[in-house]
């Protein structure tokens, strides 16, 4: 998945999303992936967000501080 302007992409598909240590239960990072029925709600999330904000590539999708939408 990219960013391209204010369009959300999905180059492949499952996407492979990066989960960070913070968000493991193990608290190790590792990656799970998002099949076709998920990636449309991703999408809708994710382009509410660009409307309010500007998403980097160093952005987190969940954040830890309670505010995901």
């Amino acid at each position: 998945m990219r960013i391209d302007g204010n369009t959300v992409i999905f180059e492949k598909i499952p996407t492979m999303i990066k989960v960070p240590a913070q968000f493991s239960k193990n608290k190790k990072p590792h990656f799970t992936f998002l099949i076709e029925e998920g990636c449309p709600y991703l999408k809708t999330m994710l382009d509410q967000r660009l409307t309010k904000e500007k998403l980097e590539p160093d952005n987190y999708i969940f954040r830890d501080d309670g505010t995901n939408s």
